[in-house]
């Protein structure tokens, strides 16, 4: 006995005319492999058969909807449609609402495309239509890049601002209609002029984006309401609680940061606008990270990590991270970190799909210089300026710090002057400082450079006792290595900053550090007298000598 075929499934799109349904579905079509029907398409296919509806297309005015119905039946029966298809521009009353309830063609989702009357005139009186492929283009916002594609376009009769505005008419009182029909399945992207904030949730089944979006980023917000938790986007927030072990002193609530950012980066890559882009015989590595400490972690509080892409360059991506307390938005720590795509052969390459990822990050609200960790003068007591310079710079030239004798700043502010205090020691990493991809070698640094801060400090090599009760506020690194199982390392500490020659970093002292490996596979830490092979890492570290909470 033959199983029957399954009814055919729909999403619909819909919207004023020229809102941007047909390169929503030429989108969704390449990711969900949907087989698009355009309303409008078949009825300008049909008007040469039939001479009614060709007056009235030319008037501009809406189909009949016992006609818009009979000629969707027929496409419908077709064998292709029952994998699912994307209805465009249709029901568009809600007597079609109701006639398309009646077939067996079920709807997941309508997705309401709410762009202002203006943009609408606007894209129509710039709209071409390139009659060989079928494509829609723009004179100003879209225009073509191939001239003999750009000689050949054509203007459609009906887009005119006197016909666009008898169909807006139309489409205003008929639309309120046809979405409280499916309310229940209502996706609703609401592009607005004022928008602050690319990609904001109004409500569970709303996002706004700026009018100025450009295709991807709606398709992004149109992706988060159809997947679900499988899909969240350039940015998301996860909710985290501190546990009593997270928190305690200030290098345990710096670890912290660095465990919960981690769980964002990783979460990026498995369900954010990252998880395409490690194709076969590429990865992934960390080269620059940093985290700020805004206030101390508070045990059993219910904190908001916020994770977001800042940055795309061309073989590197810069993800910005935020923790704020859930219930009263207050800023608790700050951090970032440049993530560097790598061949098999280990070297930079360029990032898969990187034209779509610039163009979901462009417009989203956040400069190219914005950083909210790597810049000075954001949050409490000013940043660290000195991570990332921009996507054109090399990962050499990410990070300047008082170890290679840059000038401090953009602003040119002189050399650093000569170390005040240096000290050093060994350390060995173990199997407990690394796992099967390499991830945890960043907090195990970070361990390290804590540790040999703190005894230091206690010893009185890096300057005053004082030193040794002075919380750690910020900690930036480039991370040059991976690093190994057995690895001898030479951490060496150098204080070149002070309160008194830096009068606008008052109370902070900075400490800069490198690790270099003195020897693999030891068993323990030598003094070795070999030159190191290679450096793991170097950064620096900043030292509050003053705090209004200034518990270690």
């Amino acid at each position: 006995m033959e199983k029957a075929a399954s009814a055919p499934w729909a999403i619909v799109i819909t919207g004023a005319p020229a809102c941007g349904k047909g390169t929503q579905c030429e989108l969704m079509v390449q990711k969900y492999g949907l087989v698009h029907i355009s309303t409008g398409d078949l009825l300008r296919a049909r008007q040469r058969d039939l001479k009614d509806l060709e007056k009235i297309m030319k008037d501009g005015k809406l189909v009949p909807d016992d006609l818009m119905i009979s000629v969707l039946q027929e496409r419908l029966a077709e064998p292709d449609c029952q994998a699912g298809v994307l209805l465009d521009g249709f029901p568009r009353t809600r007597a079609q609402a109701e006639m398309l309830n009646g077939t067996p063609l079920k709807v997941r989702h309508v997705v309401f495309l709410d762009v202002p009357d203006w943009v609408v005139t606007d894209r129509v009186e710039g709209r071409r239509i390139d009659p060989v492929s079928g494509r829609v283009y723009h004179v100003r916002h879209r225009p073509p890049t191939d001239e003999a594609v750009r000689d050949r376009l054509i203007k459609r009769d009906d887009d005119t601002v006197r016909k666009i505005r008898t169909r807006l008419i139309e489409f205003h009182a008929n639309i309120a209609g046809v979405l409280e029909m499916y309310q229940d399945m209502l996706i609703t992207i609401k592009a607005r002029e004022f928008a602050v904030l690319h990609g904001a949730r109004i409500d569970r089944n709303t996002t706004s984006v700026p009018v100025n979006s450009n295709p991807e980023q709606i398709f992004d917000a149109i992706r988060q309401h159809i997947e679900g938790d499988q899909y969240w986007g350039t940015s998301f927030r996860t909710l985290v609680s501190v546990k009593e072990y997270e928190c305690g002193s200030s290098a345990t609530d710096l670890l912290s940061l660095c465990r919960f950012f981690d769980h964002g980066r990783m979460r990026m890559f498995r369900n954010g606008c990252l998880e395409n882009t490690l194709a076969s015989g590429v990865s992934c590595v960390i080269r620059a990270q940093a985290v700020q400490l805004t206030w101390p972690l508070v045990a059993h509080t219910k904190l908001i990590v916020r994770t977001s892409v800042g940055q795309v360059g061309t073989t590197s991506v810069t993800l910005v991270f935020e923790l704020t307390e859930r219930d009263t938005g207050e800023e608790i720590g700050l951090g970032s970190c440049t993530l560097v795509y790598l061949d098999r052969s280990r070297n930079p390459t360029s990032i898969p799909g990187r034209t779509r990822l610039k163009q979901l990050v462009a417009s989203s609200g956040r400069s190219e210089n914005d950083h909210p960790v790597l810049h000075e003068g954001r949050g409490r007591g000013g940043l660290v300026r000195t991570l990332e310079r921009g996507p054109d710079y090399t990962i050499q030239e990410r990070l300047t710090t008082v170890i290679s004798g840059d000038s401090w700043g953009a602003e040119g502010q002189g050399k650093y002057p000569s170390p005040l205090h240096t000290w050093s020691t060994l350390t060995l990493f173990t199997p407990a400082d690394v796992d099967g991809n390499g991830s945890m070698h960043t907090s195990a640094i970070m361990r390290r450079v804590f540790d040999a801060v703190y005894t230091a400090c206690l010893a009185g090599e890096l300057g005053p006792a004082s030193l040794a009760t002075a919380p750690i506020r910020r900690y930036a690194a480039e991370l040059s290595a991976p690093v190994e199982s057995g690895m001898s390392v030479r951490v060496t500490l150098i204080q070149t900053l002070s309160a008194s020659q830096r009068p606008w970093i008052r109370r902070m002292v900075r400490i800069g550090f490198t690790l270099d490996v003195v020897d693999h596979g030891v068993h323990a830490p030598t003094q070795s007298s070999g030159t190191a092979a290679q450096r793991v890492a170097r950064g620096i570290v900043d030292l509050e000598m003053a705090s209004e909470s200034s518990r270690l």
